[in-house]
């Protein structure tokens, strides 16, 4: 992408970062590929350690940065998820406190880790850096599950969800063992490159390529090129040089498709490929065919579980459908109004805590959406708030699990910060001012 190599640091700048802010954003990246579950694999108290080290890093950093100034924009989604909680475990049938706990102390400790992240220009980029070894290291896992058989039994076994990948027969899940997943990281690790040092910014981009199409994501996919758009649009809009030559590339590769019969028929042998068929199928024809519950037919069913609920809703966790042990997929850990989830977390909001949460927590996204246009910021910054602004806002109406799940509370707390955040706000005088 253009401008991007304007944004490379001085190399005194990048050696700035305290080792305790390279050990953080490799810990948020462990948290955000995946990994987590396949370290825990072969020592089993990893996990514990890798929090016990966040809450250490957390301590240290508190020492020298105003840490509850920092997360404080923040603190309208923390008021309203405090809230949502209480509320859902007041009406919950089963009350699941547990749960409740983990949400709120997971949420409040990556949120502070992206406040420390988010901080200065240079813990932003050393992140963003980072971020991009999400993707390439699944890309790795892909080779590896290719070329070990042992390995890729290594990974269904830790990976939950995950199915054996094969390619062409199944969708690539990773480490996270979530197609959806999958896609949905690619989405986050492109728009943060753009803040990367640049040579491992193009290995993560180069690295999402792959990913998208295994992973056969639709949703992930359409945002990708809606966010690839928007790039054109706030970014390039001004740039004479870039739109002739990228016009002219267009021409002369339409001219070619059009006068090379090899190539059409190219394109038509690859569109018969079950993976393209399968990101190309926005019907969901295949899914009805196959006997499997389409999200049409998924929102037909909760609006009717949704008409008849109290009107403070059914309680915590009712969106999920049928509950399975992430140890053992096939025992079910608790039964749902529905077998299958909402797919869509704002049903889901006004299924588990009605009307009440709901307002509220639309009215915290369209602030944090008035802060994410508004905020005086340079144009790659304002691609990046906008770019958080759509997939996060859209990807809601497809998912029930984002704000929930580590990776989706490390891109959301993201999301709601970085609009407020010194990080980015100088991130232009600061690559400016870089030699």
């Amino acid at each position: 992408m253009g401008e991007i190599r304007s944004m490379a640091p001085h190399q005194s700048e990048v050696a700035r970062t305290p080792i305790k802010g390279i050990l953080l954003a490799v810990l948020m990246v462990i948290i955000l590929s995946g990994a987590l579950p396949i370290f825990s694999y072969f020592f089993r108290s990893l996990t514990w350690l890798i929090w016990i080290a966040i809450f250490g890093i957390i301590y240290r950093f508190s020492k020298e940065l105003p840490l509850l100034r920092l997360i404080s924009p923040a603190g309208p989604y923390l008021i309203w998820l405090f809230f949502y909680l209480i509320w859902a475990l007041i009406v919950s049938p089963n009350t699941n406190l547990a749960y409740a706990f983990k949400v709120a102390l997971t949420t409040t400790t990556l949120g502070l880790c992206m406040a420390i992240l988010t901080a200065k220009p240079v813990y932003l980029r050393t992140f963003a850096s980072a971020v991009q070894f999400a993707v390439i290291g699944n890309v790795i896992t892909l080779v590896l599950i290719l070329w070990s058989a042992k390995f890729a039994a290594l990974v269904q076994t830790v990976a939950p969800r995950a199915d054996t990948f094969q390619v062409g027969i199944t969708r690539f899940g990773g480490l996270w063992g979530n197609p959806n997943m999958a896609g949905y990281i690619c989405l986050v690790a492109t728009i943060l490159s753009v803040l990367a040092i640049p040579w491992i910014a193009w290995l993560g981009r180069l690295s999402c390529l792959p990913l998208l199409y295994l992973a056969e994501s639709r949703k992930s996919l359409i945002l990708y090129v809606l966010i690839l758009l928007l790039y054109l649009v706030v970014v390039q809009r001004r740039n004479i040089k870039f739109w002739l030559v990228a016009l002219s590339a267009v021409f002369f590769l339409s001219m070619a498709f059009v006068l090379n019969d090899g190539l059409r028929a190219k394109a038509h042998s690859v569109s018969k490929n079950p993976a393209v068929s399968r990101l190309t199928d926005l019907s969901e024809e295949a899914t009805t065919q196959s006997g499997g519950e389409t999200r049409l037919a998924l929102l037909q069913q909760w609006t009717t579980v949704l008409s008849a609920a109290p009107w403070y809703g059914y309680g915590l966790q009712a969106m999920a459908g049928a509950i399975h042990d992430e140890k053992n997929p096939e025992k079910v850990v608790s039964k749902g109004l529905f077998p299958l989830g909402t797919h869509n977390t704002y049903l889901g909001l006004l299924v588990e805590v009605g009307p009440v949460g709901f307002i509220g927590f639309i009215l915290v996204m369209l602030y944090y959406a008035r802060l994410c246009l508004v905020t005086p910021v340079d144009p790659i910054a304002r691609w990046v708030l906008m770019s958080f602004l759509l997939c996060n806002g859209i990807i809601l109406f497809v998912s029930q699990d984002h704000l929930f799940c580590f990776e989706g509370k490390i891109a959301f707390t993201l999301f709601f910060l970085l609009p407020s955040s010194p990080g980015l706000r100088q991130m232009g005088r600061w690559r400016t001012e870089s030699p």
